[in-house]
């Protein structure tokens, strides 16, 4: 834990960059500067850190990786919606089948 601030009393990890936001996007720009956009290259140093971040990040494959809780949400319920439906599906197909042809109509 390195960075502090004294209004607000929250403290960051030293990870935490967003305050160099401008010198880190023009350092990256600057490495843009005379290259097709198919050979532009961004590396991790190259990516601004921030305190919201470091709060939504689970550990995959022995790295830490950040979670949008919005897109993790949505991505979910699309499943589910999707199961929800699989199963109202069967379950008329099920119904219908144990019925007499004359109820069907």
């Amino acid at each position: 834990m390195a960075a502090c601030t004294s209004a607000i009393h929250i403290v960051a990890y030293a990870s935490v960059n967003c305050d160099d936001a401008v010198d880190i996007g023009l350092a990256a720009a600057s490495g843009m500067d005379d290259k097709k956009f198919t050979d532009v290259t961004l590396r991790r140093k190259d990516k601004v850190s921030t305190i919201g971040g470091k709060n939504n990040t689970v550990k995959a494959k022995g790295q830490n990786t950040e979670v949008n809780p919005s897109l993790l949400f949505n991505r979910i319920m699309c499943v589910l919606n999707k199961v929800l439906r699989w199963k109202h599906s069967l379950l008329k197909s099920l119904l219908l089948s144990h019925l007499p042809f004359s109820m069907m109509v």
